[in-house]
């Protein structure tokens, strides 16, 4: 028969045996956890590398000043290809858009002045990609088949191409003639009567988008026109459709949105004969 202090020791012993084994149990289930939340974690890393000072909560919110070096190349990209304040120019060439490794990215230059003898050199059916690459770099303002030229400080001459790689069937001669005064032709450019508007003389030169050399060199804008009074010179009224290719029109407007070109919302369109 067991003595009384041997079945004491044979509890305490078991006692202890039981607390091993639990304390065993928890650490391998504190274990796995953390190697499941690590592996959580390294998956994030990788696909949206964040630095260490981004807190989990500021995920959802918009990037602070600590994202790393790589995040805000993303975001530069991104904000370049939305044209938030900034040239928009699409990356695709597959179109046959030149590209920027064989001529400059244009958007970045004011519109080029050129003579007459410059565009008269020029001989039909000669690509656009030469016509360009002959001629001093000019502005396109995110219109990638629309280059502009201020022909002797007078005039605007506009090629317009789907695909830089097409040929222009017009000869030096022929592009000349098609050249436009970029100045408003009179002495009194129509003013708006509400002094809060603003007021700009341009050509038409692609849809809705003006050019506005006579105002500033380097200035084009997007008509915003759903809702605006159009009219033509003499006051009859008109439409959008009647906003031709090189038209001259002025327009009133009061606000433009920070976009590249700026796109002008209009109150009134007055298209010149």
């Amino acid at each position: 028969m067991m003595s009384k202090k041997a079945k004491l020791t044979a509890i305490i012993l078991a006692i202890m045996s039981s607390v091993v084994g639990i304390t065993g149990c928890s650490n391998g289930t504190v274990s796995n956890n953390s190697e499941k939340t690590n592996t959580t974690i390294s998956s994030v890393t990788l696909s949206e590398p964040v630095s260490s000072d981004v807190s989990s909560d500021s995920l959802s919110e918009p990037v602070s000043s600590n994202v790393s070096s790589n995040s805000s190349s993303k975001l530069d990209s991104s904000k370049i290809s939305s044209g938030d304040s900034s040239k928009s120019v699409s990356s695709d060439t597959g179109s046959g858009e030149v590209s920027p490794s064989n001529i400059a990215d244009d958007v970045n230059y004011d519109t080029a002045r050129v003579t007459s003898e410059q565009i008269k050199a020029i001989k039909a059916g000669t690509s656009y990609k030469d016509i360009i690459a002959s001629l001093p770099n000019t502005a396109n303002y995110g219109h990638n088949g629309l280059r502009q030229y201020i022909v002797d400080d007078d005039k605007l001459l506009v090629l317009r191409f789907d695909n830089i790689n097409d040929v222009c069937d017009l000869s030096g001669n022929d592009l000349l003639s098609s050249a436009k005064s970029y100045k408003y032709p009179g002495e009194n450019q129509p003013k708006p009567s509400d002094e809060s508007l603003l007021s700009a003389y341009g050509i038409v030169i692609d849809d809705d988008f003006i050019s506005c050399i006579g105002n500033d060199g380097s200035e084009c804008y997007s008509l915003l026109t759903n809702d605006a009074e159009i009219v033509f010179e003499d006051g009859t009224a008109a439409t959008k459709d009647d906003i031709s290719l090189m038209r001259g029109v002025v327009i009133f407007f009061d606000y433009t949105l920070d976009s590249s070109p700026p796109q002008a919302h209009c109150k009134k369109v007055i298209i010149l004969k």
